[in-house]
C-alpha cells in the first residue's frame, strides 16, 4: 500500500510538472511619444492548478529590461532592431515556493518605426506667435498634416505658424496622411505673451445674499464682457471652514452655530468654453446668523391610536428638530 500511495503522489506531481506551456503573442502598437511601443499578450496554458499552488510569468524584453507578463503588457524601445523576446512561467507551492512547473519560449521580435509616425515640436514667440513642425522618423515621405492649433483655428502644411488672440493653455494635434498612412500626435502649449482684449478693470466681482435663519443664499451678480462665460469658474468660501466651486450663479449654505461670518467670492472669468482664464478676482460680504433655522422632517406612520379612516391611509406629522437643543417637537398631523 505504502508503495502504490508514493507511485500515486509521483504521477500527481508529474502531471503538475508537464501540465503548463509557455506562448505569447506580440504586436506593434504605437502611441503618442512612443513610436517603438508594442504589446504582448501572454496566451499560456497552466493546466488545472491544484489548491494551494499560484502562477507566475516574467517577459525579458531582449534589451536590458523585463515585466510581470499578466495579460496584456506593453513596452517601448528605444531603438529600431531585432529582439530576442523570452517568456518564463511557473506553477509554485504558495507556502514553501517550490516550483513544480516551468516553462519558457523565446521570439525574435523586430522593432521598427511606423510608416507614418511622428513627433512634434514647437517654438513659442512673442505677441502669441507659435510655430509647429512635425517629423516623421521613418523617413516617409509624401505625406499631407493637418493641425488643429486647439483655439478653434486650422491649418494644414509642415511646419505651420499661428498666432494666438489669448493667453492660455492649448492642446495642438496634427494627424498626417499618405499612402496607407493615418498618424495622430498631439503636444501641449502655454501662451503669456498674447494681448488679451478684455483688461481685467473691466471685470467687477458682485454678490448679494439673503439670510432665512442659519441659512444664507448668495447670488452672483458680476459684471462680464460680450465673449466671456458669465460665471466661469467660482468658489464660494462660507466663513466656517467650507467651500463651494465650480460655475454655480447662487449658492445656499446653512451654517451650525450663530455668529458673524465673512463670505468670500472668488471669480474666475473665462472664454465661453472654459478653457482660458482672463482673470480673477474676490470680492468679501460679511452675514450675521443669529438664530438657527429648525429642521422640519417629514415622518408617514400607521397610527391606530387615533383611528383608522381608511384601509389605505396613514396619518402624517409634521415635527420640526431644534438643532441646538436636539428637541422634537409635533406642529401638526393629518390623514
Amino acid at each position: 500500500m505504502k508503495k502504490l500511495f508514493l507511485t500515486f503522489i509521483i504521477a500527481l506531481i508529474a502531471n503538475v510538472t508537464f501540465a503548463c506551456s509557455a506562448v505569447f503573442t506580440y504586436g506593434a502598437s504605437p502611441t503618442h511619444g512612443g513610436l517603438l511601443r508594442y504589446s504582448f499578450t501572454n496566451t499560456s496554458s497552466y493546466g488545472t492548478v491544484p489548491s494551494g499552488y499560484f502562477t507566475s510569468s516574467r517577459l525579458y524584453y531582449g534589451d536590458g529590461f523585463s515585466g510581470g507578463a499578466t495579460g496584456t503588457t506593453y513596452h517601448t524601445y528605444t531603438s529600431a532592431g531585432t529582439y530576442t523576446v523570452k517568456l518564463v512561467i511557473y506553477v509554485m507551492d504558495s507556502s514553501s515556493s517550490t516550483i513544480y512547473c516551468a516553462d519558457s519560449t523565446t521570439s525574435s521580435v523586430t522593432v521598427s518605426l511606423p510608416p507614418c509616425g511622428i513627433t512634434l515640436s514647437d517654438t513659442i514667440h512673442s505677441g502669441g506667435s507659435a510655430s509647429f513642425r512635425a517629423t516623421c522618423p521613418a523617413g516617409t515621405t509624401g505625406l499631407t498634416y493637418y493641425w488643429n492649433f486647439g483655439d478653434g483655428s486650422y491649418g494644414t502644411g509642415n511646419p505651420v505658424s499661428h498666432t494666438y488672440t489669448y493667453n492660455g493653455t492649448y492642446t495642438v494635434s496634427c494627424y498626417d496622411t499618405g499612402s496607407s498612412c493615418n498618424y495622430y500626435d498631439t503636444l501641449h502649449i502655454t501662451i503669456t505673451s498674447a494681448a488679451s482684449p478684455y483688461p481685467c478693470s473691466s471685470f467687477t466681482p458682485s454678490f448679494t445674499t439673503s439670510i432665512s435663519g442659519s441659512t444664507v443664499t448668495c447670488t452672483n451678480t458680476s459684471t462680464h464682457p460680450a465673449g466671456t462665460s458669465a460665471y466661469g469658474h467660482v468658489n464660494w468660501e462660507h466663513g466656517d471652514g467650507t467651500s463651494y466651486g465650480f460655475s454655480y450663479t447662487s449658492d445656499t449654505h446653512t451654517y451650525s452655530a450663530t455668529g458673524t461670518y465673512v463670505i468670500t467670492l472668488v471669480e474666475n472669468w473665462e472664454d465661453s468654453a472654459g478653457t482660458i482664464v482672463y482673470c480673477t478676482d474676490s470680492v468679501k460680504d460679511t452675514v450675521v446668523i443669529t438664530s438657527l433655522t429648525h429642521t422640519i422632517l417629514g415622518n408617514v406612520v400607521r397610527d391606530s391610536t387615533y383611528g383608522t379612516v381608511g384601509a389605505d391611509s396613514v396619518l402624517v406629522w409634521l415635527i420640526t428638530l431644534d438643532t441646538t437643543t436636539h428637541i422634537i417637537t409635533a406642529v401638526d398631523s393629518t390623514w
